[in-house]
């Protein structure tokens, strides 16, 4: 049985700032044509750093393409709190297939979009134009194994980790989480030192990242030794003079 759009109500409306990783995700299905017929993809995004953490491509638009998509993202990112997966209504995903998912995972949250509103899925939908624009529209695929390698290619290689975005701050998705999650670091790290101190323009953050780095690896090796504010001018020369 198909899972009705009154079934799961549309929890995420257009809330697109997230404020901590795997909070939000957002999944939609597209086409890729190739001279052996259609080849559907699915993705699931992280609303946080608009990273692709699970993807599926396949012959038919059925409803395993999305599972094999949200099993990669959950296989990935194994999040420790809830998570609220958003569809757009009209995904072919059937209530009890999704519902072994969410029990599998035990910490996952429905909302799918009113029917004849695709706004909540406009990160999704951002994503395929880029997809198509920057690469499918350019290439010509014999086969879907050649499209999905091809798709893999762009994901993988160059999307997550190099992809600039204006809303990550120029940064890629994969280097937006990881400046973010050194920084949370770094403020569970107490009595280091204040974040607010130093820059929080990218292009400055590389040297104020080395320092970061040098004063955890001190505390790791040893653990003993005060990393007091104090101490810090010191340690950056030594680390500007290495």
């Amino acid at each position: 049985m198909v899972a009705s759009h009154r079934s799961w109500s549309t929890i995420l409306d257009r809330q697109f700032d997230v404020a901590a990783p795997d909070r939000v995700w957002v999944t939609d299905i597209t086409y890729i044509r190739t001279q052996e017929g259609f080849a559907y993809l699915a993705v699931v995004i992280d609303l946080y750093s608009r990273r692709v953490i699970g993807w599926s491509m396949q012959s038919r638009q059925t409803t395993d393409v999305v599972l094999q998509a949200l099993l990669m993202a959950v296989w990935r990112r194994k999040p420790k709190g809830k998570v609220l997966i958003h569809l757009r209504s009209g995904q072919p995903v059937h209530q009890h297939g999704l519902g072994c998912v969410a029990s599998r995972a035990h910490n996952l949250e429905h909302s799918m979009s009113r029917r004849g509103n695709c706004h909540d899925n406009a990160v999704a939908e951002s994503f395929f134009n880029l997809l198509k624009r920057e690469r499918i529209r350019r290439r010509t695929y014999r086969t879907r194994e050649d499209a999905r390698q091809d798709v893999f290619d762009y994901i993988e290689m160059f999307y997550n980790p190099k992809r600039k975005h204006v809303r990550n701050g120029m940064l890629s998705p994969a280097e937006f989480e990881r400046q973010q999650m050194m920084r949370r670091e770094v403020s569970r790290n107490s009595g280091l030192f204040n974040l607010m101190d130093y820059p929080e323009h990218p292009d400055q953050w590389s040297a104020a990242t080395r320092v970061i780095l040098g004063l955890l690896r001190l505390q790791t090796e040893q653990p003993g030794r005060s990393t007091s504010r104090s101490s810090l001018p010191s340690f950056r020369w030594q680390l500007t003079s290495a």
